[in-house]
């Protein structure tokens, strides 16, 4: 377990960055300077879309996932939902002909923000969260 003075400190920060009572020090190049620096912003975000996939070796159905996720997180994801499909392609090539097959099934349905910035997606097996550009950063956690 961390202590409180260490857990407060910047990576990388010796003793001589804390004072004797173990607040950060006012030294420049502190903690506590660090916090005040500004951020760099981009015209164009470097991250296009953050994405956490989450695969479950329990038989979870999306359809289970949208109706415990949808009632619950109404209020946040109100926007139609989208729904993705798989379509499933294969060929054979035989002596004398060529056989061909396609199927198309239900992959993946979105669960959406109003702006289309943030997305839940819900399939057999799986969940992932995304977050499209552009996305909040730290301080507005």
């Amino acid at each position: 377990m961390l202590s409180h003075a260490s857990a407060r400190s910047r990576p990388g920060a010796t003793g001589a960055d804390r004072r004797s009572d173990g607040a950060p020090s006012d030294r420049p190049g502190t903690a506590d300077e660090t916090s005040k620096m500004t951020r760099r912003s981009y015209p164009n975000p470097p991250i296009v879309e953050a994405v956490i996939d989450l695969r479950f070796v329990a038989d979870v159905s999306g359809e289970a996932l949208l109706a415990a996720l949808g009632t619950a997180l109404a209020d946040r994801y109100p926007a139609e939902r989208r729904r993705q499909d798989r379509l499933e392609l294969s060929a054979a090539l035989l002596p004398d002909a060529v056989s061909t097959t396609a199927r198309r099934s239900p992959h993946v349905t979105f669960l959406r923000s109003n702006d289309g910035a943030r997305l839940i997606g819900c399939g057999s097996r799986m969940m992932s969260v995304h977050a499209l550009a552009p996305y909040p950063g730290w301080e507005s956690s």
